[in-house]
């Protein structure tokens, strides 16, 4: 599930809803690039998720934006590896 905010559709990089779903995925990227076994990239992005999900549900938050919380849970649930979790490049 992605979500984004229609009015920033020309400026991706200053869609703070999109960042929501796209930085848990980002950050597993990169800690793979550094050197990461796949198994600690997965828990960092998971971790993230579990952030970004934190932020959508305390009282700072609007409505809209804990509505959100439960599609980052869907994505977060389904996010999955395959194979051996040591391995790294």
């Amino acid at each position: 599930m992605f979500f984004y905010d229609k009015h920033k559709i020309t400026a991706p990089l200053e869609d703070g809803t999109a960042a929501l779903f796209l930085e848990p995925p980002y950050e597993l990227a990169l800690a793979l690039v550094k050197g990461n076994s796949v198994g600690e990239s997965h828990r960092r992005s998971q971790e993230h998720f579990l952030r970004n999900m934190e932020t959508l549900l305390s009282s700072e938050a609007g409505a809209d934006e804990a509505a959100l919380a439960r599609y980052l849970w869907w994505d977060r649930s389904h996010q999955v590896f395959h194979g051996d979790g040591s391995a790294a490049f």
